[in-house]
């Protein structure tokens, strides 16, 4: 906190100074992580000009965004201190993340957290028919490029046989909490989509249950879902692919859902289901 203070807060103003102006004169936009940054630049506004210029935005509790805490998992820690704040502000990201994707296009190198403060500063300036605005720009493009590119696309979709066989996966994926393929199933999953085996990945009941149950997904499924290409889930009858494909583009990961599952392969129809999954 201390180094925000003495030096970031410092430089700015100075850089202003340089240009006819004053950090007093602006509002400072920035995002929560360890408080550090909003914590210096508040007391060293607080020290010079007596006054409080620091607006800090989280997401929305049931959003997550990379390398930033809401407002509920920042409140307790110490280097929070909303008394010195100006504002504490919650922005929706799934508004705020086409701005990212805007200014990266433009060649501009920012993170998720930098385009949740320019929104935010958007929305003020908008309000207010203008202004004289800061935004803490902490991090950079290359950690978020897997998730840039699903910015912009539409939520997880349902496929048939048909229309995934005219996709070509390179990746398919299983997920169900309770059931697991047995060799022939994944033959005939294979065989179905006109690919080859090795192509599908089948993590355990445990990382389906995790992924499900706490929203979050498993180190263990973070691996699986590596690479460009949008993999395709498949379950048993569709319902738990979908509800995972659902849980995953909360994270900005874009999957797809085959429709009817392992179930409704029509090879599969003149199968006993035993044959084809067993209980995990």
């Amino acid at each position: 906190m201390e180094a925000h203070r003495t030096i970031t807060a410092a430089e700015i103003d100075q850089q202003l100074h340089e240009n006819g102006d004053s950090l007093e004169n602006f509002s400072i936009f920035c995002t929560f992580g360890t408080g550090g940054t909003s914590g210096g630049l508040s007391k060293y506004i607080s020290e010079k000009y007596g006054k409080k210029s620091v607006y800090v935005i989280f997401p929305p509790t049931n959003q997550d965004v990379a390398g930033i805490r809401t407002k509920a998992n920042a409140d307790g820690l110490t280097l929070y201190n909303p008394e010195v704040y100006a504002e504490q502000q919650e922005m929706d990201w799934e508004k705020a993340k086409l701005l990212l994707k805007f200014f990266v296009e433009k060649g501009h190198d920012m993170g998720e957290s930098s385009a949740l403060e320019l929104y935010a500063i958007l929305q003020k300036a908008s309000a207010e028919g203008g202004g004289k605005f800061v935004a803490m720009i902490c991090d950079g493009i290359e950690k978020y490029k897997k998730n840039l590119a699903t910015i912009g696309q539409e939520g997880p979709m349902q496929v048939s046989l048909q229309e995934a066989n005219a996709s070509g996966y390179d990746k398919v994926i299983w997920i169900h909490a309770q059931y697991t393929p047995q060799e022939p199933g994944i033959e005939l999953i294979a065989k179905s989509l006109g690919i080859d085996k090795s192509k599908i990945c089948v993590p355990d009941a445990i990382t389906a249950q995790e992924l499900l149950q706490t929203q979050q997904i498993p180190e263990s499924l973070s691996k699986d879902l590596e690479g460009d290409s949008k993999p395709l889930l498949v379950c048993m009858a569709g319902k738990t692919s979908l509800m995972a494909a659902k849980v995953l583009a909360t994270k900005g990961v874009m999957t797809d859902s085959l429709i009817g599952g392992i179930t409704e392969l029509p090879e599969g129809k003149t199968k006993q289901l035993s044959e084809l999954i067993r209980q995990a």
